[in-house]
């Protein structure tokens, strides 16, 4: 029996900067599952097969119960389309979203949110508030900013699963994907990187690289475009300006990730696959539940929600070149569902085995530019600290994917425009608060 408990130290502590063991959650998830599914050994006793049922049926009888069909269990991760009648968290959690959604947004200026609740045996809740009446889906799409980084690290621990021989995630073990690794040289993957340089793809995913960034942030990347209109914008031009200024550190040294490291992990995706990096973060953000739904950089989906900026102007997505040159780390398009069911897959299932997978993913839930990067796995409440919570910003949007070891539930957040983090924060804390710890 998994002490659920556990979970709870599986996090970056932000009462300091020491990490906890990681990615014992992972490795006790896979062997529970590994259990679960081995076969029982055969009980073999002298009693005829009419005696045996005939005694099951008396104890039925006495216990007052009676058959009942076979279902998934408590644990099962399938989501529904709708609350499930049996093993819900709480009678009223599901009715608590909405009027909690309608709370913050109006403390907060009412702008407009999607939030969807994906609960501990697979209930899947949604509420809005400030959307029009076409975009109220929470199928409605928004570009994630920093959010991405999620997709684009899932599937480089996948890519290293497929080097390790594991079957847990997508593989091709006859082609280059057989022979990944995370500590490959950056230069084993991309033919333009001086064949000298020692630095690891297990830098760029930690952020311990030292590399320069390149935007910082949508919206700083997006002003210089605007000030300088005729200047060389493109994007390996800009990822060679980063990469050619001094490093910010001796790498390995520290732990302070920036754009031009995810930039290149895409780079890295494209050339291990042999395929744009946004086909295999497709095929693998989908390979636990089906298709998510997110759209990469490359395309404007027709359920993108139009973004709010300064002076109340509609940004009806991000300008062609500049999606060119941020790519899928920090350009893809999804909804709230779609980021409440990656939460899930990537911190409540077993998909990589590697030991600091689940520290990478913590990583980039603390490590993008905000005013309070670093604040560990928090919201926190008292001394609950077992919410791992990623934000994100794309100049007329915000997002935020969350996930509770407590609660084993998970939150996925899209507005159409863009709030501080802390606001962020305390939506996702105000959820969470509806549904009971699940110890």
């Amino acid at each position: 029996m998994i002490d659920e408990r556990l979970e709870t130290r599986l996090r970056r502590d932000p009462t300091n900067d020491r990490r906890h063991e990681v990615g014992m959650f992972r490795h006790r998830l896979s062997d529970a599952a590994m259990q679960r599914v081995s076969p029982r050994p055969v009980l073999r006793v002298g009693f005829s097969v009419g005696a045996v049922l005939a005694l099951v049926l008396v104890v039925a009888l006495l216990l007052g119960t009676r058959p009942s069909s076979v279902g998934p269990s408590p644990s099962s991760l399938a989501l529904s389309p709708s609350p499930s009648a049996s093993g819900s968290p709480s009678p009223s959690a599901g009715a608590d979203i909405q009027p909690t959604v309608d709370e913050w947004a109006a403390a907060n200026g009412s702008p407009p949110v999607l939030a969807t609740v994906v609960g501990p045996t697979g209930e899947l809740w949604s509420a809005g508030a400030g959307f029009p009446v076409d975009a109220t889906a929470a199928g409605s799409s928004v570009r994630l900013g920093e959010t991405a980084r999620m997709f684009l690290v899932n599937a480089v621990l996948a890519l290293d699963e497929c080097g390790r021989g594991r079957s847990l995630a997508p593989c091709r073990p006859d082609t280059a994907m057989g022979r990944f690794s995370l500590d490959d040289r950056v230069s084993a993957w991309l033919p333009d990187w001086p064949p000298s340089d020692p630095t690891t793809i297990r830098e760029l995913l930690e952020g311990s690289s030292g590399l320069d960034a390149v935007g910082p942030t949508i919206g700083s990347l997006r002003d210089r475009i605007g000030a300088e209109p005729t200047a060389d914008w493109s994007r390996d031009s800009l990822i060679s300006v980063a990469v050619g200024e001094p490093r910010r550190f001796v790498p390995g040294t520290a732990r302070d990730a920036v754009d031009t490291d995810y930039m290149l992990l895409e780079d890295i995706v494209a050339s291990v696959t042999q395929a744009p990096a946004g086909a295999y973060i497709d095929e693998v953000a989908g390979h636990a539940f089906g298709p998510l739904g997110q759209a990469s950089s490359a395309e404007r989906p027709a359920s993108l929600v139009p973004g709010n900026v300064a002076g109340d102007d509609r940004l009806t997505d991000l300008e062609p070149g500049l999606l060119a040159i941020v790519g899928d780390q920090d350009g893809i398009a999804a909804s709230s569902e779609a980021l409440a069911r990656l939460a899930v897959q990537l911190w409540g299932t077993a998909i990589s085995h590697e030991p600091a997978g689940i520290d990478y993913l913590t990583d980039v839930a603390n490590g993008h530019s905000n005013p309070i990067a670093g604040r560990g796995a928090c919201p926190c409440t008292g001394a609950n600290r077992s919410v791992i919570v990623a934000t994100g910003h794309a100049v007329g949007w915000s997002s935020a994917a969350a996930y509770s070891f407590d609660r084993h539930a998970a939150i996925g957040v899209t507005l159409a425009r863009d709030v501080p983090d802390d606001a962020l924060d305390a939506l996702i804390e105000r959820l969470f608060g509806v549904i009971p710890a699940n110890r």
